[in-house]
């Protein structure tokens, strides 16, 4: 028994410390896939936008999209009126491991996600779940939501 809380000891500390120099940590933290939607400390500025400009309004475990949100997403060509026959919970609360804050998921944090790839704001990085934010996205993101990048990622370096 106490071999096996000594090596239980060992291992967290070699992750402890593995975690602490991987040189992916800051990029997890910026952006990142959670399931189909984007996390990380972009997610949480997205969502807080969006809050801000009552694109979305809190419920108890979700947001909602407001009117005002239905056409704000069409401007982005998401269509929220389909989102919402989904067989999937629509925007639902997604605690980011993170940053202990909840970024949307859902049906509308997929369609989030998977637009801003389509636009080429964000691309997939091969073997991990971070996402690149690429200088069309550095623009989009200041450009359309007042989202200034550099600032948030000095803040997590």
């Amino acid at each position: 028994m106490e071999s096996r809380r000594h090596f239980l000891v060992v291992a967290l500390q070699m992750l402890s410390v593995t975690s602490k120099k991987s040189p992916a940590i800051p990029e997890l933290r910026f952006a990142r896939t959670c399931y189909d939607h984007l996390a990380g400390v972009l997610a949480i500025a997205l969502r807080n936008e969006l809050l801000r400009r009552g694109v979305l309004r809190h419920q108890e475990n979700s947001f909602t999209v407001t009117p005002k949100g239905k056409h704000f997403l069409h401007t982005l060509d998401i269509d929220a009126n389909s989102l919402c026959g989904l067989r999937r919970s629509f925007a639902h609360k997604c605690l980011d491991w993170t940053e202990r804050h909840h970024h949307v998921g859902g049906a509308v944090g997929a369609a989030l996600l998977s637009r801003f790839i389509e636009m080429k704001w964000l691309a997939r990085m091969r073997d991990t779940r971070a996402v690149r934010l690429t200088h069309a996205g550095e623009r989009g993101f200041e450009h359309i939501f007042s989202i200034r990048c550099t600032e948030l990622r000095a803040r997590i370096r």
